[in-house]
C-alpha cells in the first residue's frame, strides 16, 4: 500500500475572514459622510458649475414632486437654495408618444406629437443620476446630493481594496486603492453635482462584481500538494 505523506499547504488565506483594514475604510467613509451633511454645499462647491443647474433641479423635482417636470415650484425651490436662477439649465417641450402598427419589421412604430400645455417643460438631460440620488435629497436636501457622491466614491474605494487583497498583501492592497481613488481626478467629482462620479461607480462596481466572483474563491481556496520525494516514492510503491 502507498505510504501516507504529510501535506504541504500552498495557500492559507482564510475564506471568510473580515478584511483587517475594512473598519478603517468604513470610519473614513463615515467621517466624509458627516462632512457632506454638515457643509454649506453652495459655498463649498462654488455655486453653479457646468450642467449642475439641470441635475440639481431635476434631483429636487424627483425628490419632492415625484416627477421630472420643470414648473414654477421648481424655479422657486432652486432660487431658495442658490439665491439665483438656474443658469445654463437644459429644458425641452413634452411630447406624446403612441405605438402604432407598421407593415415592416419590427411591425411597430412610434408616433410623437408635441403636447399643447404651455405651463411646464421637462428636463433635457439623462435622469438616472437625479432619480438615484432622490431619496437622499429628500432626506437632506442639497447635502443629500453631496452625500450620494461621497457614498459612491467610498463604495468604489472599498471595492478596489477588496479586489486587490485577493492577490496582494493587506497594506499594498489598501495603498493601491487609496492611490487610485485618492490621487486621481475622482475626488474632484465629489464636489461636482453632476453624474461623473455616478458613471465611474457604475462602470467600476460592475467590473468588480464580475471579476471578484472569480478572484475571491481562488484567493480563499487552500490547495495542498505532497512533497516531491514522497509523491515519487508513493508512485513507485504503487
Amino acid at each position: 500500500m502507498p505510504r501516507a505523506y504529510n501535506e504541504d499547504p500552498v495557500s492559507v488565506t482564510p475564506a471568510k475572514r473580515l478584511p483587517p483594514l475594512l473598519p478603517v475604510f468604513l470610519l473614513g467613509l463615515a467621517l466624509l459622510s458627516a462632512a457632506a451633511l454638515s457643509l454649506d454645499v453652495v459655498r463649498a462647491t462654488s455655486g453653479i458649475k457646468g450642467d449642475e443647474a439641470t441635475y440639481v433641479a431635476m434631483a429636487f423635482s424627483a425628490a419632492y414632486d415625484g416627477d421630472l417636470q420643470f414648473e414654477r415650484r421648481d424655479l422657486e425651490r432652486f432660487w431658495a437654495t442658490y439665491q439665483s436662477g438656474p443658469e445654463g439649465i437644459f429644458l425641452k417641450r413634452g411630447q406624446h408618444v403612441r405605438l402604432s402598427r407598421a407593415s415592416s419589421f419590427p411591425f411597430l412604430r412610434t408616433v410623437t406629437w408635441p403636447e399643447k400645455r404651455a405651463d411646464r417643460l421637462f428636463f433635457g438631460k439623462a435622469f438616472a443620476y437625479a432619480v438615484a440620488a432622490a431619496p437622499l435629497v429628500r432626506l437632506a436636501g442639497l447635502n443629500g446630493l453631496l452625500l450620494f457622491n461621497v457614498l459612491l466614491w467610498g463604495s468604489c474605494l472599498i471595492a478596489a481594496y477588496a479586489y486587490l487583497r485577493t492577490a496582494s498583501p493587506e497594506g499594498l492592497a489598501a495603498g493601491f486603492a487609496v492611490a487610485f481613488f485618492g490621487l486621481s481626478i475622482t475626488p474632484v467629482f465629489l464636489l461636482w453635482l453632476t453624474p461623473e462620479i455616478f458613471h465611474v461607480a457604475l462602470v467600476f462596481l460592475a467590473y468588480f462584481l464580475w471579476y471578484y466572483r472569480d478572484a475571491a474563491p481562488a484567493a480563499s481556496r487552500t490547495t495542498t500538494r505532497p512533497p516531491l520525494g514522497s509523491a515519487a516514492s508513493s508512485r513507485r510503491m504503487a
